[in-house]
């Protein structure tokens, strides 16, 4: 394989590249900055935009700004995730152009959530699950078109209630049917499991179980395009790890495990 074009991050420590269709949203950990690149149809990186953030929140790793994830939100607009300023940003943007318009709207979660990962629930795409990398927790949010905003429904732990040492959420995942969402600690060193209860007020998060990733630190995982398998890295003790899911109950068998050096991203295409 060959590449067809490479450009250039703002900053030593980019950590996300989101695609979706002919853009590429790319998150600079470290400098706080986003940019905004479109994909020609001979593979070539045009950068259309890009944003730099400030601030800072309650937590020694959050004095300054770290953008950690952006995608685009059911009616169009961009949506920044500030790790550092525990903030979920909304901006009114232009996917022909690529051009960032105004901010609208910004969500602040609670001190110390240090948001990592959003995603839209596949039966309702205005309600969203955030990871909370700093503590270890997931909120269930509900997104307005009309105004840009979030408003949370519900904040649960993806922790046993006797733990007490250090740890961090890693990676969230939906099941393919949309009835479980997975997410992983990093410090802890396991998968957690939730049913998506639906209920009159929206998604409802139902602790299932939470198992041994059979690892240390699970930097990442995903589930397969069949939906029939999640595949866990662990980055300390240099492994890749793979489970059956069973689709039914969502819980985890582990079927496979190899040797991998220090695996921090993980991806499985069809």
């Amino acid at each position: 394989m060959l590449p067809l074009d490479q450009a250039t991050t703002d900053g030593p420590t980019p950590v996300h590249v989101q695609v979706i269709n002919n853009l590429a949203l790319v998150s600079n950990y470290q400098t706080g900055v986003g940019q905004i690149y479109q994909l020609t149809p001979d593979g070539q990186l045009a950068l259309t935009d890009q944003f730099q953030r400030s601030g800072s929140s309650v937590l020694p790793q959050q004095a300054t700004s770290h953008v950690h994830f952006m995608t685009l939100a059911p009616d169009g607009r961009l949506l920044v995730l500030d790790l550092g300023t525990d903030e979920i940003l909304t901006y009114d943007f232009d996917r022909s152009t690529g051009q960032l318009g105004n901010q609208v709207a910004s969500f602040r979660t609670r001190p110390g959530f240090g948001p990592r990962q959003l995603y839209f629930d596949r039966h309702n795409s205005n309600d969203a699950y955030v990871l909370g990398e700093l503590a270890s927790q997931v909120a269930v949010l509900h997104y307005s078109s009309d105004t840009g905003t979030f408003t949370q429904r519900q904040l649960i732990s993806t922790l046993p209630d006797d733990w007490i040492g250090n740890t961090g959420g890693g990676a969230i995942q939906l099941s393919a049917d949309g009835q479980f969402l997975y997410a992983s600690n990093r410090g802890h060193d396991s998968i957690v499991i939730y049913q998506i209860q639906r209920i009159s007020t929206g998604p409802h998060l139902q602790l299932i179980d939470i198992i041994s990733c059979h690892g240390v630190f699970p930097r990442d995982f995903c589930l397969t395009p069949d939906g029939q398998y999640l595949v866990v890295g662990n980055q300390k003790s240099s492994s890749v790890v793979t489970f059956w899911i069973n689709n039914t109950t969502g819980r985890l068998t582990i079927i496979d495990k190899i040797n991998v050096p220090e695996p921090v991203c993980v991806k499985v295409n069809a």
